[in-house]
């Protein structure tokens, strides 16, 4: 019972205790209910005789977005909080408890719900697909191990900061309570009690206990003797028995003073005594003359033998010097034991490697990590690397690419160590006349190009594989365009060739790199080239031996000789008469032969598995880098019917857009349409066959009539605000000026930046005239003429400078298709491309189906053909 008892008054303690801080907070919203895009305002305001602290900005709004933040304003007594907010996807909301501070103490506000009424879409106009799931692979990134050290030294530069600091904050709080000396806290103290202020017994009751207090605090602090817990006649004889053993010299009519003094004190704290204003006056001066007598008999400066004066030293004195020679000694200790640590690393190691290693300098890995052996390119060039090449993009001219492949491989490092593979396979056998030499002069002259000075060229040949090589060993300037800076560079280059291919392994470093000499020579020396000359490739297809291959010869030489011998093996026996022998033979006799031949099949087909048959599938695998995901906000108003684009505006859109889809087969899009509203056509996706079917279903009509950009662009950002690929693209296009519409333009460029978004927009239509449509006749039809384009190209092209993309202008077809092929160069997604050879050995079914040939062919040999000669 008393368990039940104890926790109904706890919950009575607590309910009161919440009950006494019952602020009123008021929440509300100018509109429940908004159409798509549309702006409201959220309040939430408090009285303002409270302190309040509101949010910046609302908290866990999902789909409903903060536009504005607007000051604290004071209105009828009340502190009101304003937000502007807007909200691009249909459906209802609710905007959750927002934290407010009132007084230091966190309350929360009530929660909204908003409803935000959808788009009516005529869907016997607009067909509706539905979207593909997308499977997101994460990037995993490796870190950078070249900052790590100079992390870990900031981090500990920073905790040894705060170490002193904090040392120093505990010291200062420590003596913070000892701000004066004793007498001038008594003093100081003592001024501050007023005898004019004291009118009752009970403040004279006060005003004395706060004067003996002064008293006895200054005596136990500067006598040294305990004054607070005992009484006055205690204290006088402590005091006159500590004046007495130490020789203090304080006079006995002082410390009768002192005495009268506590006597009277008492009387007015015990026995309610009354003192005139004059005798507490009295009492305080007596007081003050007290504590300075005493002060200048306890203080009085001690001399040493020869008269001069000792100064002593006070605890706090000792106890601050202590703690400076045990921080000096800390720090001493510390910079002895690093540079013991650094000066004996540097003698044994040598300074730079200790300089180095330090700042994590990437030659340095090179040499003490691991070293991949990796193939490049086709001939295939294999070469042991500190690191893995990537691939690069090479555009070839058509007429070039018809004549050769070429792939490059590459990799530069932070320390200017760069290593790069390149292959060329020709379609054609290289003409007669064609040297390594003439490589070597090619590869320099391209040097030479791209701005290396070359100061020394030294080239020798190497049989490398059984393929004739030349090793180039270079010594050139480069000036940096950017910096105007002079570096000189070492050049380590292998040139190998076939009759269609020539291959170069190229390493360039620094020369103030001192380990680039060993890893361009190892990487040189690890070079190996695939021998493709041995193989036999069909299709999907080849030999691994294919020079096994002419031990079938000996097949036809065995059937040529089996006929010659054939004879040979009959017996002949001469007979008077043939007379009761059968002349019919059976078909045993027949199919005798069949075993000659079960033996040489079965020959060939070890002749054949000798040669190691298999069948090569060759799969192609390819890694996206940097995803791109792409909105298209394409404006659907009437006036995209206009014909100065064929047939028009609209139209000629549609073939463009449906073009730069199939060409970004990487990346995912999106539509967004608008005219005087906007909504979303078709989510982003990666299905570029619903992405084709939305573009072309897209018309005129769906929507009110008007040109709503500042929605049309809020649409399209909300549409990739969450998206996590690297880029996001919007590209926003118009032919007229903003004219409708909830959003002002500006306010989603804003939202646009925030979230990193670029944003290239198109205003589409020819310069001056145009023909548009502007009535239908009795059958229908629209009817066009001649009005003037215009496009507020001054708002486009500020969405795009704010947004770091571009703006452009298509006055015709070609030029529309031109800038979005521009756009479609702009954005690129970096891909790596990977081949995978899965080779299927085939030699084993012929060994088994060789064996079984040899089984018959011994079976039947030793059984049904056993009598035959």
């Amino acid at each position: 019972m008393k368990k039940y008892l104890l926790h109904i008054a706890l919950f009575l303690v607590c309910f009161v205790g919440f009950a006494q801080q019952n602020y009123e907070i008021e929440t509300k919203t100018d509109t429940t209910n908004i159409r798509i895009g549309e702006q409201f305002h959220y309040e939430v305001s408090v009285k303002a005789s409270d302190k309040a602290d509101f949010p910046a900005t609302l908290e866990n709004l999902d789909k409903v977005e903060v536009i504005e933040s607007f000051d604290v304003d004071t209105i009828n007594d009340r502190l009101i909080k304003k937000y502007l907010l807007t909200s691009f996807d249909s459906g209802r909301y609710v905007i959750p408890r927002q934290k407010i501070l009132i007084n230091n103490k966190p309350f929360y506000t009530d929660s909204l719900s908003i409803d935000v009424a959808t788009v009516a879409v005529d869907t016997t106009k607009q067909k509706l697909y539905p979207s593909k799931g997308i499977f997101f692979q994460e990037d995993v990134s490796i870190p950078n191990n070249a900052y790590l050290w100079w992390i870990i030294g900031a981090m500990v530069v920073i905790a040894i900061v705060l170490l002193i600091v904090s040392t120093r904050k505990r010291r200062k709080e420590k003596h913070s309570e000892i701000v004066l000396p004793p007498l001038e806290e008594a003093i100081e103290k003592l001024k501050i009690l007023d005898v004019s202020k004291v009118n009752t017994q009970e403040e004279a009751k006060e005003y004395y206990s706060m004067l003996t207090e002064i008293v006895r605090n200054y005596i136990g602090r500067d006598v040294k003797i305990p004054t607070l817990e005992v009484t006055s006649d205690e204290l006088i004889t402590l005091l006159s028995l500590h004046n007495k053993s130490e020789n203090l010299g304080i006079p006995k009519e002082t410390i009768e003073g002192l005495r009268k003094f506590l006597q009277d004190a008492d009387l007015v704290k015990f026995a309610k005594s009354r003192p005139l204003q004059e005798e507490m006056a009295s009492d305080k001066n007596i007081a003050e003359n007290v504590v300075r007598k005493i002060q200048s008999i306890v203080n009085k400066p001690k001399l040493d033998e020869q008269g001069n004066v000792v100064v002593e030293q006070t605890p706090e004195m000792i106890a601050k010097k202590k703690g400076n020679r045990r921080m000096a000694i800390a720090v001493t200790t510390t910079v002895a034991a690093i540079i013991i640590l650094v000066v004996g690393s540097m003698v044994y190691f040598g300074p730079r490697y200790v300089l180095d290693t330090v700042s994590r300098n990437e030659s340095l890995k090179y040499t003490e990590g691991n070293w991949y052996r990796s193939s490049y390119g086709y001939p295939a060039v294999s070469i042991e690397s500190p690191v893995v090449l990537k691939a690069e993009d090479v555009e070839l001219p058509p007429q070039v690419r018809q004549q050769m492949d070429i792939a490059i491989f590459s990799n530069v490092s932070s320390s200017g160590f760069e290593i790069a593979v390149t292959t060329t396979n020709f379609k054609q056998d290289l003409p007669e006349g064609f040297t390594l030499e003439q490589a070597e002069k090619t590869a320099i002259e391209r040097l030479e190009k791209e701005g290396a000075n070359f100061l020394k060229v030294d080239s020798d040949k190497k049989t490398i594989n059984g393929n004739e090589a030349i090793i180039v060993k270079g010594h050139f300037t480069y000036t940096n365009p950017e910096t105007e800076e002079e570096h000189h560079r070492y050049l380590d280059m292998a040139i190998l060739g076939g009759k269609k291919s020539v291959e170069f392994v190229q390493v360039t470093y620094l020369a103030s790199d001192i380990y680039g000499e060993d890893i361009a020579d190892r990487i040189i020396n690890s070079i190996q080239l695939e021998k493709t000359k041995n193989k036999i490739m069909f299709e999907n297809f080849e030999f691994m031996n294919p020079s096994y291959l002419w031990l079938l010869v000996i097949i036809p030489l065995l059937l040529v000789w089996k006929i010659f011998t054939r004879k040979k093996e009959r017996a002949t026996l001469k007979m008077g008469s043939l007379k009761g022998f059968q002349l019919e033979s059976s078909w045993l006799t027949k199919l005798y032969p069949i075993l000659f031949l079960l033996r040489v099949l079965a020959i060939a087909l070890l002749i054949v598995a000798l040669a190691r048959p298999r069948s090569v599938d060759v799969s192609t695998k390819r890694k996206v880098n940097k995803g791109i995901d792409i909105v298209m906000a394409i404006d659907v108003s009437a006036s995209m019917l206009a014909k100065d684009l064929k047939p028009n505006r609209l139209e000629a859109l549609k073939k463009v857009a449906t073009n730069f889809v199939n060409e970004r087969p990487n990346d995912r899009i999106g539509i967004v349409v608008y005219a005087g509203e906007s909504y979303t056509q078709t989510p982003i996706t990666s299905d570029k066959g619903i992405v084709n079917n939305s573009i072309q279903s897209i018309d005129w009509g769906q929507l009110d009539d008007g040109t709503a950009i500042g929605m049309g662009l809020g649409s399209a950002v909300n549409r990739l605000k969450d998206s996590k690929a690297k880029s996001k693209v919007i590209i926003l296009l118009t032919d007229g000026v903003n004219n409708s519409g909830f959003v002002d333009p500006k306010t989603a460029t804003e939202l646009a930046k925030n979230h990193g978004i670029k944003v290239y927009t198109i205003g589409i239509g020819t310069n001056g005239m145009a023909p548009f449509p502007y009535a239908r006749d009795a059958r229908g039809k629209l009817l066009f003429r001649n009005a003037p384009v215009e496009i507020d190209e001054a708002l486009l092209k500020f969405i795009a400078k704010e947004t770091d993309g571009a703006y452009f202008r298509a006055t015709n077809n070609s030029k529309l298709q031109a800038i979005y092929d521009e756009i479609n160069k702009l954005e690129k997604t970096e891909i790596e491309e990977f081949k995978y050879y899965n080779y299927d050995e085939k030699y084993r079914f012929l060994v088994i189906l060789a064996g079984i040939l040899i089984f018959f062919e011994m079976l039947l040999r030793f059984t049904v053909y056993k009598s035959f000669i």
